[in-house]
């Protein structure tokens, strides 16, 4: 099937409008880090074999714009981005079994609630019960406690390699401790294999997810996939940046060399789980 090219704005859906995304202005990490993940998941479902993940993907889509419509500065009900993540998860998992694939993460979180936290006693009861049922009791009816968790959860194939629970000593100085948990990391990282990923976050990115306007290049972009249509660069370029002089002076190469390469990076797993986890000065 031959797609249909948009070449002037007044072809746009009767959805789009910049005033839509007007409560971007205010957005704090949390909600971006929640709405860029909303439309990673629209993006993965569209990209699915199956027309159930696709019609999933457009709901989803659909649910989103509505949302979008309601968006308002000043708008004192708004939903706190970790309450909409949380109705959002609850009703994909009355759904059917998608949150438990690639790119759904409990409660739209990327893993912890911080890449550093307490180990809570609940944790630590599970974690004996494995270790019992995984090497058994010693001749003192005890755990071996010669046995790492790390090394049970390299040995077990675990899921949560990427965890890795330690002790800290509170009485070495912040330096001290600075120092051993930088060699501890990097010791880790080989046994496990688990790389440094270099996606993080800075300044500069969170600055460009709203000049760049991403949001509603990234609805533009879902939309034009779920109606088998191509906007063109300049299409793109007058309904998101009139009013921005130098992107304009740029022109249409900026659509291809620059939005787009940003948009593949900020929509992407790595970028949003790094935007979790960003912490604001």
């Amino acid at each position: 099937m031959s797609s249909k090219k948009i070449y002037h704005i007044s072809d746009f859906p009767e959805w789009f409008s910049l005033e839509n995304y007007e409560a971007t202005e205010c957005f704090n990490i949390s909600d971006w880090a929640y709405t860029l993940e909303r439309r990673f998941v629209v993006r993965w479902l569209l990209h699915q074999p199956h027309v159930f993940h696709h019609d999933l993907g457009e709901n989803m889509f659909s649910d989103m714009l509505l949302d979008n419509s309601d968006m308002s500065k000043d708008s004192s009900k708004e939903e706190s981005s970790r309450a909409k993540a949380k109705r959002d998860m609850d009703r994909m998992s009355k759904e059917d079994y998608l949150c438990h694939n690639p790119g759904f993460r409990p409660g739209f979180s990327s893993g912890l609630l911080g890449l550093i936290q307490q180990m809570n006693t609940g944790w630590a009861w599970w974690m004996a019960k494995e270790f019992e049922k995984h090497y058994g009791l010693d001749e003192y009816e005890e755990l071996n406690s010669d046995t790492s968790i790390i090394k049970y959860n390299k040995d077990t194939g675990s899921n949560d390699l990427d965890i890795v629970p330690i002790l800290v000593d509170l009485k070495g100085s912040d330096t001290d401790i600075k120092k051993e948990f930088d060699r501890f990391l990097q010791r880790t990282r080989a046994f496990t294999g688990i790389k440094n990923k270099k996606t993080h976050i800075t300044e500069s990115d969170v600055d460009k997810l709203q000049r760049y306007r991403i949001l509603p290049y990234a609805d533009l972009r879902l939309w034009s996939h779920i109606n088998n249509t191509t906007i063109s660069a300049k299409s793109i370029l007058d309904a998101l940046f009139a009013d921005d002089v130098d992107i304009q002076s740029v022109g249409e190469p900026f659509i291809s060399q620059t939005l787009k390469p940003f948009y593949e990076k900020a929509i992407s797993n790595d970028f949003i789980y790094a935007l979790d986890h960003y912490i604001e000065k």
